[in-house]
């Protein structure tokens, strides 16, 4: 019973940040607040009940092995999709191998870093660990079943998401591929913490490439962190 009344509430979801998403050229603030905490929020819940279930929040979840090869993989696909989207290989190369400067980064970004983290994991316990578990418990027990449970999600999470709608086909498409590969990463390993910790970290890169844009334009770090902050403060929950 509690499995159907989570997939409901993700259609009902799902149907509202459709329309959402596609109505308007920049979904208002005040808009994106009822979404998350109306709608979003009894979704949250349910998920949480269901990964307790599933036995998600045991130990793994603070694993120290689990946690090195998010960081690692994590790190890995971010310069497939950005060697992917930009085709530029000594450009991704050199984002890859900058670790200093991304560490740098993180820290002097811990609310960012946070921001993000809680995204991950609500969106992760959501999508990976409720709706694919769930589409999979209830498909019928073959490949096709856990394809399409896979599939389904990686649609579902991909939708949600405003800049799906706006970006270049190419971006979308390397979005969709992303979430398609975090169903089967966790599908592999049932690990929360891996998907959350991938997840994290193509948000922060993300958002450190647009500082590094916003450094080379204004020519000032503070103007650019600044810049930064003020739009990810206030989007983060639709750009993630």
């Amino acid at each position: 019973m509690m499995a159907w009344a989570f997939l409901i509430m993700v259609a009902v979801y799902l149907g509202y940040s459709m329309w959402l998403n596609r109505s308007a050229e920049d979904p208002l603030f005040q808009r994106s607040k009822i979404k998350t905490y109306l709608v979003q929020g009894p979704l949250f819940v349910l998920a949480c009940v269901l990964g307790w279930r599933a036995g998600v929040f045991g130990r793994e979840l603070v694993s120290v092995y689990y946690l090195g090869a998010g960081l690692l993989i994590g790190h890995l696909i971010f310069g497939i999709s950005l060697l992917s989207t930009h085709r530029k290989i000594g450009d991704t190369l050199r984002v890859l191998l900058d670790l200093p400067s991304l560490w740098a980064f993180a820290v002097e970004t811990p609310g960012l870093l946070f921001r993000f983290l809680l995204v991950s994991f609500s969106e992760e316990l959501i999508y990976r660990v409720a709706l694919q578990s769930t589409l999979i418990e209830m498909a019928p027990s073959s490949s096709y079943g856990v394809t399409f449970a896979v599939g389904i999600t990686a649609l579902s999470f991909s939708v949600v998401h405003w800049h799906f709608f706006r970006n270049r086909i190419l971006d979308s498409v390397e979005f969709a591929g992303f979430a398609v590969l975090l169903g089967l990463l966790y599908m592999w390993t049932q690990s929360l913490l891996l998907v959350v910790v991938i997840h994290t970290l193509r948000n922060l890169e993300i958002v450190y490439l647009e500082y590094m844009r916003q450094l080379i334009e204004r020519g000032d770090a503070q103007s650019a962190m600044e810049a930064i902050e003020a739009h990810y403060t206030r989007r983060v929950v639709n750009e993630s």
